[in-house]
């Protein structure tokens, strides 16, 4: 009790004293201190504890009033000691229980003390805050603690003991922050575990003190710029995760804490700017914020704070939500990806770390299943991958192929944002027109290079198939579309191993997963490119004319480009084709042959349009005839195409005019596509020229197309059989003359042998083809038979035709006859078969008997050949043909008798002669001196067969005398 009195004493003497007390209060502290050691050593007095406390809670505010307005500074050594008394005690409370207020003035002292210099080490802080945070937050639940005052009658007011105690804590949380203001991060460290408990009533009591120490500081009434919250990044993670805390009041004043800290950071923003800033309440003025704003909204946090973080904190903030992203809490869990996405998208471009945080994430892909976390995480790989492309791209890529679930969902939602999928586009793009460069004593072959191209195109199978990407995509599409075709052809002349499975496709549920290997996903990667830039029309297209066959074949590359061309020039508009048109120019000399054929077959190709090939900016057909002239097959067959295709337009065919003679010799071609296409080329020309010079310039090429008509390549010879009915169409409009009609009857026998096949295509090309000769000559009725012409009735057709020739032009049959007899001896037996029933159909119709002898036997002889021929068909062919001519040199057509055969041996005489010596090929002239095998002398004359014709009488007595000896 005199110890108790003595300690209110000292409060007296310095309230009596003012600064004169400030030497002695170390001594005074010291001494109050023995004394109650003295007297509370054997035994524990709470009476006499309490005394001691509000007495030095008395004596301490008391010095600490003066201290402040003392004019001369003094330090007391005296308060770390007290400091430390004041924690011992505190740690001996226990923490299930609260009966008394020992916290609450051992507190209360510490707070007084805080205006006594000097302040406290950080040590010495760090120890109290530990203290005190676990002595008040550890205690039970009001709750509990209301029920267990019930039960016991001894615990007073344990309600407003606790509001009492809490009071005590914030006040003496409040005197550190004024104390020393630039260490209220610590402070606020030191509530992290408590801010993260799994107990409700420990992270609220945490929560509470963090707002007020918040608050504090920022009304602080001289607000210092040096305070630094160098751990930003990892506080407001921690406060935004607690705004989405299952409790409702944590959530409450989590927003508030976190505006208190916004606050604080726009003050010191203001004030680094010169702005004056007097009170804390202006601020509501300066932001479009509040603690409303920010309750369950992580997003918005992460916007406020974005611009205050330095990368290191940024960096930071990103790693450690990394955490709560697998918290067992879903609201928690969500909220992690919230603030993740939110920050990232905000200044994901400054973070440090990139390839941490993608892993991060990766690993934790897997583990999570609630959908809208997943999605937060996606979104945020995608706003990292759009700031930090050529960091995160590359390290996507690299994963193993096939990629897993969660790989293939990630390049997914990197198309689902416009800015990232333009981003990562052009990066994919660079990889794929980066030539591969063997390295020099390499042991890997020259076809073998990097997966990551292949990997690249898995990628875009998957970016471009999500519907939100189209706009990026048809913004990059001309350089996308040439990268990736460019990939194609490299990839499939490394023929690579058809079970090497580098991508799956989800089919649908049910469904198995498709495999591709490099050559198949390249061609899908082209596929899912069209339709995810919206053109399926082209992919319809494509489809249907097999350019997808045609891209996966090494020699025929170039032709699936063009259809892929054709197909863009029949459903784009001109812009988009100019904007792929310009992209070509530089890869048409490119060093690269892979680039050179894939650029060089868009252009032909392209020029199929007619505001492409009417471009003022280039001389379009420049390139044309250079490649015309080089050694590589494929670059004449592309120069062909763009000249066949650049004569489709207006004007274009006359310029060309000049290039027949260049172009005629290319029928000589021995390669098949090449002779098409210049055949091709020749008709457009002629079919597109204008004014009478289109009759001089047919002429000029006609002998050499006709012939191909016969040609043993069937695409040739459909080629040529169209091309010369299309010419023919076109110099039909300037009044033909007979130099056409001659060349017209040139034509007639090779195109009726090649009609005479069971070819659909080869028959309409020669009805068609025919019914305009029959036009240009002004025979209607062939005409009309020729475009009526089907399989079932084209040698119908064909006897007419021969009837017509022979009635109408009875002084051109030699001419027909003898060019089907050339064709008897031509390697392919369709047209050796052929040229026999010509000669068949066309003799039917002449009058033999009348015909000259030698004429008939040059036929036979033409014929007899075929009777041995090798093909069966061609052997009946020949056998009827002769059977028929030898049928129709008698003069009644009934079984021959001896008698019969004999008078038809004997002379007759011929009045008309087909053939006209001339134009009798050399190889046939001699044949009309042999009589079916039989050499008739060299002198027999005219008058050797009148002697045989006066001996006839006695043949024929002798002939009848044996007949009658055989009789009997």
């Amino acid at each position: 009790m005199a110890s108790s009195t003595l300690h209110l004493c000292y409060d007296q003497v310095a309230k009596e004293t003012k600064d004169n007390i400030l030497p002695w209060v170390d001594h005074i502290l010291s001494q109050m201190l023995y004394h109650y050691c003295r007297y509370t050593a054997s035994a524990t007095n709470l009476g006499l504890k309490l005394s001691f406390l509000r007495s030095m809670a008395a004596f301490t505010r008391t010095v600490g009033d003066i201290s402040q307005k003392a004019k001369e500074a003094h330090e007391f050594s005296q308060k770390a000691v007290i400091v430390a008394f004041m924690v011992k005690l505190i740690e001996e409370e226990s923490v299930n229980l609260l009966s008394n207020p020992v916290r609450q003035q051992a507190m209360i002292v510490v707070t007084n003390l805080r205006k006594l210099k000097p302040p406290l080490k950080s040590e010495k802080k760090a120890v109290l805050l530990r203290a005190c945070y676990k002595s008040v937050f550890s205690l039970p639940p009001v709750e509990i603690m209301l029920a267990e005052a019930c039960d016991n009658i001894q615990c007073q007011h344990p309600e407003s003991l606790y509001k009492e105690t809490i009071d005590a804590l914030r006040g003496m949380l409040e005197g550190l922050v004024f104390e020393c203001p630039v260490e209220a991060q610590k402070i606020l460290e030191y509530l992290e575990p408590w801010l993260i408990s799994r107990k409700d009533h420990e992270r609220e009591r945490a929560m509470w003190c963090s707002a007020r120490i918040l608050r504090c500081v920022a009304k602080l009434p001289n607000f210092d710029t040096s305070i630094e919250f160098s751990r930003l990044g990892r506080l407001v993670r921690l406060l935004a995760l607690r705004c989405h805390d299952p409790v409702d009041n944590i959530c409450f004043l989590a927003a508030r804490a976190v505006y208190n800290l916004y606050c604080i950071q726009l003050v010191k923003k203001q004030l680094e700017k010169g702005h004056g800033v007097e009170k804390v309440d202006t601020l509501k003025n300066l932001g479009t914020y509040s603690p409303s704003v920010f309750y369950n909204n992580t997003s918005q946090i992460a916007k406020a704070f974005a611009e205050y973080f330095t990368p290191l904190q940024l960096t930071n903030l990103v790693l450690t939500a990394l955490d709560g992203l697998t918290d067992p809490r879903e609201k928690i869990s969500r909220a992690a990806g919230e603030l993740l996405s939110a920050i990232l998208e905000e200044r994901g471009a400054d973070l440090e770390k990139v390839d941490d945080t993608l892993t991060g994430i990766y690993k934790r892909l897997s583990l999570i299943h609630e959908p809208i976390t997943r999605q937060e995480m996606l979104r945020a790989v995608c706003f990292l991958a759009g700031n930090n492309t050529k960091k995160v791209v590359p390290i996507l890529l690299d994963h193993n192929l096939p990629w897993d679930s969660n790989t293939t969902e990630l390049w997914r939602f990197l198309g689902t944002r416009r800015e990232t999928t333009l981003n990562v586009l052009q990066l994919l793009i660079t990889i794929l027109e980066e030539k591969p460069v063997q390295k020099v004593n390499s042991s890997i072959s020259d076809d073998e290079t990097s997966l990551q191209p292949v990997a690249v195109t898995c990628a875009l199978c998957e970016m471009l198939s999500v519907p939100d990407c189209r706009d990026a995509v048809q913004e990059l599409y001309p350089r996308l579309l040439l990268a990736v075709l460019s990939h194609v052809q490299r990839v499939i002349e490394q023929n690579p191993l058809e079970n090497m499975v580098v991508y799956r496709k989800e089919c649908g549920q049910g469904h198995r997963p498709k495999a591709f290997d490099p050559s198949s996903c390249a061609l899908e990667a082209v596929k899912t490119l069209l339709s995810g830039a919206g053109y399926f029309e082209v992919l319809d297209y494509v489809e249907e004319h097999r350019g997808w066959d045609l891209l996966s074949s090494p020699s025929e590359y170039y032709c699936g480009i063009m259809e892929i061309t054709s197909a863009m020039v029949k459903h784009f508009k001109p812009l988009h084709l100019h904007r792929i048109f310009n992209k070509l120019i530089p890869l048409l000399n490119s060093e690269n042959e892979h680039d050179k054929i894939m650029s060089r077959a868009f252009y032909a190709q392209l020029l199929w349009h007619r505001s492409v090939a009417q471009s003022l900016e280039l001389d379009v057909l420049a390139p044309l005839k250079k490649w015309i002239q080089e050694p590589n097959p494929i670059m004449r067959l592309l120069g062909l195409r763009g000249i066949s295709n650049l004569a489709l337009h207006p004007g274009k065919a006359t310029h060309l005019r000049n290039h027949l003679p260049v172009l005629r010799e290319f029928l000589k071609e021995k390669e098949e596509r090449i002779a098409e296409q210049a055949v091709k080329a020749l008709r457009n020309i002629i079919y597109y020229m204008e004014g009478e010079e289109v009759k001089v310039a047919f002429c000029h090429i006609v002998r050499p197309l006709w012939q191909l008509i016969t040609d043993e390549r069937e695409k040739v010879r459909i080629s040529a059989i169209i091309a010369f009915g299309k010419m023919l169409k076109c110099v039909n409009k300037y009044k033909p003359g007979p130099v056409i009609h001659n060349e017209i009857y040139h034509a007639l026998v090779p195109l009726m042998l090649v009609m005479q096949g069971n070819n659909h295509e080869i028959l309409k090309a020669c009805g068609d083809t025919l019914a305009e000769c029959a036009q240009v000559m002004g025979w209607n009725q062939p005409r009309n038979l020729f475009r009526q012409m089907t399989l079932s009735d084209h040698l119908q057709v064909l006897q007419e035709m021969c009837k017509f020739l022979v009635r109408k032009c009875r002084r051109m049959v030699g001419d027909f006859l003898l060019k089907s007899i050339a064709y008897l001896k031509n390697p392919q037996p369709l047209l050796r078969e052929a040229a026999a029933r010509f000669i068949e159909f066309t003799v039917k119709n002449l009058n033999l008997i009348q015909v000259d002898r030698d004429d008939v036997m040059l036929l036979l002889n033409a014929l007899d050949d075929l009777k041995y021929d090798p093909i069966a068909s061609v052997c009946i062919a020949a056998i009827d043909t002769i059977t028929n001519i030898e049928t129709a040199c008698l003069p009644e057509a009934e079984p021959l008798s001896r008698l019969r055969r004999f008078f038809c041996s004997l002379p007759v005489q011929r009045k008309m002669k087909i053939f006209k010596d001339r134009e009798i090929p050399l190889k046939f002239k001699s044949s009309s001196k042999q009589l079916r095998g039989k050499t008739v002398p060299e002198d027999t004359t005219t008058a050797g067969q009148e002697e045989g014709g006066k001996s006839m009488k006695q043949k024929l007595w002798n002939l009848t005398r044996n007949m009658k000896r055989k009789r009997l």
